[in-house]
């Protein structure tokens, strides 16, 4: 069940953030479609989770700060396509405080669905 509520969340991100007069994007070689075929242009960039870098791993997750930062883009930057990026690992060292992936850590998956 966990699996089919992250491909759902996942799906829903990938094709509606900033997308919502436009229709389905797709991808194909190096480049994002339209529906009618034309080129996608936008203002984008990469949105990181706060548990998306080893480096932060020894600190609580901070889902308000991912939010902030998305608000930013938006709001400040005019960015219209955003891609959130998602790290995890194996098995966690002894000082790291998260990084289970989303299929196994439910408060990771629980904070991506706040974030999307």
């Amino acid at each position: 069940m966990n699996r089919i509520k992250l491909i759902v969340i996942l799906v829903f991100f990938m094709f509606s953030v900033g997308l919502f007069s436009q229709g389905w994007l797709y991808t194909s070689g190096n480049k994002i479609y339209k529906e009618d075929g034309t080129v996608f242009t936008g203002r984008g960039a990469n949105i990181f989770d706060t548990r998306s870098c080893n480096a932060a791993t020894a600190f609580s997750p901070n889902v308000e700060e991912v939010k902030r930062r998305i608000d930013e883009l938006v709001d400040v930057w005019g960015a219209d396509y955003m891609r959130l990026c998602l790290e995890s690992y194996e098995t966690l060292a002894g000082w790291q405080v998260h990084g289970l992936s989303v299929l196994e850590d439910t408060a990771y998956l629980n904070d991506i669905v706040e974030i999307v």
